[in-house]
């Protein structure tokens, strides 16, 4: 028997089924493209791979594909995590490299 709840998550979609980050590998500026269903508020974290924020930006997206610029130029080379989150809830995860 298969049981299943509606949770925010089922709520909010991205429709194309990632979060795309270009260019990857950077060693400045980043565009972090995504396409939504719906106009919703959206957090876009970029984080270190033992969870220091590097930026934080919240917005609201347009219907269809949405894209925003962020400046990491200065951050020290590695990977870090671009997390694409609505209403509190993990939508999409990537990693980037910055060089």
């Amino acid at each position: 028997m298969n049981l299943s709840c509606r949770t925010v998550a089922d709520e909010i979609e991205i429709t194309d089924s990632e979060i795309v980050v270009y260019p990857n590998p950077t060693s400045g500026k980043i565009l972090v493209t995504f396409n939504s269903e719906t106009e919703t508020k959206y957090l876009i974290r970029i984080t270190d791979l033992i969870g220091n924020i590097i930026s934080n930006e919240v917005f609201t997206s347009e219907t269809g594909m949405n894209t925003r610029e962020f400046d990491i130029t200065g951050v020290t080379k590695g990977v870090y995590m671009v997390t694409l989150s609505a209403d509190e809830v993990v939508t999409k995860t990537t990693r980037i490299v910055v060089r």
